[in-house]
């Protein structure tokens, strides 16, 4: 449909990209995640923490270990494959995950596990 100028119409464009992109609606939700990072998350026998997406990062384990615990907080917006001892998990969306590993005969305050924010407690006056 042509206006008096012999310009198609704003509805004639509209239907031919709809018809021209009919092929590709079965496969458009794939489309959509693959701007989206993507992360895998494990700790290996050797305690080496990796975190594997757009790049493979391998923290190993401190020797000796100077704490009683430490923490590993991934955050990912995709698909992101958690995998440990103690949990799995597949998360498509938002996936905000901390792996905390607390040694033999360690004390760690329940603060540093809690989000940015929530566990924020002021400093001793002496060490401010």
């Amino acid at each position: 449909m042509h206006n008096r100028h012999g310009v198609p119409s704003a509805r004639a464009l509209l239907r031919h990209v709809v018809r021209a992109l009919q092929p590709i609606r079965a496969v458009l939700p794939c489309l959509l995640l693959l701007p989206s990072a993507c992360a895998h998350t494990y700790v290996d026998a050797a305690g080496t923490r990796h975190v594997i997406g757009l790049v493979h990062l391998s923290i190993p384990p401190a020797s000796p270990p100077p704490w009683g615990g430490e923490a590993l907080r991934v955050r990912s917006v995709g698909i992101t494959l958690n995998h440990g001892a103690e949990s799995h998990a597949l998360v498509i969306g938002y996936s905000d995950a901390t792996h905390a590993l607390v040694r033999n005969n360690a004390l760690v305050a329940v603060e540093a596990l809690l989000p940015d924010g929530l566990g924020t407690a002021a400093a001793p006056p002496n060490q401010e």
